[in-house]
């Protein structure tokens, strides 16, 4: 693996999104959201898919030239730019969390509420 890290861009996206889909795929919050494990790497893939291409626009992705370690970051002041998972936009998030809507609302609520009041 060359250990260079480069800033990642659209031709990176896929090779990227598997890399963060497998890493979270036993996460505690993630599995809250997403409990069923079979369908837990489609859903992943499809969340990650929808965070990559947030970060590439508002943020910078960072990682190695084949995406074997990725890492989104936002810019000061916009650390904690969080789009809510219930709005007129939501519809993105049903193929993502299917019925456990509910656990990944009450997850974000959870998240939203120890953000500074003029970053929620």
């Amino acid at each position: 693996m060359n250990r260079e890290i480069i800033r990642l861009g659209p031709q990176h996206r896929d090779a990227a999104v598997a890399t963060l889909a497998a890493a979270f795929q036993d996460d505690p919050a993630i599995a809250y959201m997403m409990p069923e494990p079979a369908s837990r790497p489609r859903r992943l893939t499809r969340l990650y898919r929808w965070m990559f291409a947030e970060h590439l626009e508002s943020g910078i992705v960072l990682g190695t030239p084949g995406a074997e370690v990725v890492t989104l970051w936002r810019p000061p002041g916009a650390v904690h730019l969080h789009e809510p998972i219930w709005h007129p936009g939501a519809l993105r998030f049903v193929p993502i969390f299917g019925l456990h809507i509910p656990r990944a609302i009450r997850l974000d609520d959870a998240i939203r509420a120890h953000l500074p009041p003029d970053e929620a």
